[in-house]
């Protein structure tokens, strides 16, 4: 037999029952939703750390490095500087002897310093000068590159050695040693055996110095016009020696 209020404490006890049920769901539910932000809070690093790794650059190949080497144009330091042939044949390997010269009655002339600011490009302009009065300057294409060019001007200091010397000069702008500058070159006449040595064994590249004794052409930049005049000169003999 019930008594007086049962079936109101029964409701009552339903609805509590029923309201526990509700609010273990909500939790629950909060719970999972919880579980997600968690989750997407760890992803959101790592998805970054990914998108940040993808990103970064390869890593360079370090070639050896040449010590004591300046740059003609001094953007690069000594201990800056270090010279890579695959980089400046943009990753293409040429083995020695296989390099492909083009088939032109003019032998093709290419000298090669570090800024192609100074030294190399005098190189370029006495060779064409001592071409020009030998009445053989027909015979080549000359032209000048350097390892570590940046699009200078030639050196003020060079023009002025020139003019020293007589010999004209064209408008130079510095150029980046290349594939293509490589391939159509009958000959790579190396201002060191540093640049000899940067440029890997090619088998049509020598020094200066290997084409008459001279030895190693030294680097004039940030000197004063005298200095810049005596490798003029070291040049102009050294060249004429050539023909």
């Amino acid at each position: 037999m019930s008594k007086p209020g049962d079936g109101k404490n029964k409701a009552i006890l339903k609805a509590d029952i029923k309201f526990i049920k509700v609010e273990k769901a909500q939790k629950k539910d909060l719970s999972l939703i919880e579980q997600e932000k968690l989750q997407k809070v760890k992803k959101k690093p790592a998805e970054k750390k990914r998108k940040k790794e993808s990103l970064k650059p390869l890593p360079e190949k370090k070639a050896a490095s040449v010590p004591g080497a300046v740059s003609d144009s001094g953007v690069i330091t000594p201990e800056q500087l270090e010279f890579e042939i695959p980089q400046i044949l943009k990753g293409e390997q040429i083995p020695q002897g296989a390099v492909k010269t083009p088939q032109s009655p003019k032998k093709r002339v290419l000298f090669l310093c570090t800024g192609n600011t100074c030294r190399s490009p005098m190189a370029e302009f006495i060779f064409r000068h001592i071409a020009k009065k030998l009445k053989r300057e027909d015979e080549y294409l000359v032209s000048s590159a350097g390892l570590a060019a940046d699009g200078s001007s030639m050196s003020e200091n060079a023009k002025r050695a020139l003019d020293a010397l007589g010999v004209e000069y064209l408008p130079h702008i510095s150029r980046q040693m290349s594939v293509e500058l490589l391939k159509d070159a009958d000959l790579i006449i190396c201002m060191t055996s540093r640049h000899k040595q940067a440029m890997g064994g090619i088998a049509n590249c020598v020094t200066l110095s290997d084409l008459c004794g001279c030895g190693d052409i030294p680097d004039p930049y940030g000197m004063n016009a005298e200095e810049y005049k005596k490798v003029a000169n070291i040049l102009y003999g050294a060249i004429g020696s050539l023909f």
